[in-house]
């Protein structure tokens, strides 16, 4: 349905997806048609689907990304090299080197700040609330 150049590809539950097309450059797409680009402050060199993107940036930090607004939902100091969330994605794992954290999502909480945001027209620089260390 579509082509093009990128280093890495991901997809969402909902059948979003994005591309790494550079470091520095995330490129979200809804039904095969982009629908927003991400400049990355910090160069990502890694890329997760799942409820939220998440990009794995240089330096060990971890951005959640919503798909729908590309917004930043929550950055964790952590370098990862995997990330799995649940069937539900209710929860999600971020796998380190020599870890594993089990977070829970509070995709209620999330959704309902976006959107008084968005209504307000008022950017977030992060939902601190957004996740809850499980395990």
């Amino acid at each position: 349905k579509t082509f093009g150049k990128g280093l890495e590809l991901v997809w969402s539950p909902n059948n979003d997806y994005a591309v790494r097309e550079t470091p520095g450059k995330l490129v979200l797409f809804n039904n095969f048609v982009e629908s927003g680009v991400l400049k990355m402050s910090t160069p990502a060199e890694k890329i997760f689907g799942g409820y939220l993107l998440c990009a794995a940036c240089a330096g060990g930090q971890l951005c959640f990304i919503d798909w729908a607004s590309g917004q930043v939902v929550r950055r964790i100091d952590v370098d990862a090299r995997a990330v799995y969330w649940n069937e539900t994605g209710s929860k999600v794992a971020v796998c380190t080197g020599d870890s594993v954290f089990i977070l829970k999502y509070h995709q209620r909480l999330v959704q309902q700040v976006l959107s008084s945001a968005s209504s307000a027209g008022q950017p977030i620089d992060e939902i601190e609330d957004a996740f809850e260390v499980v395990d």
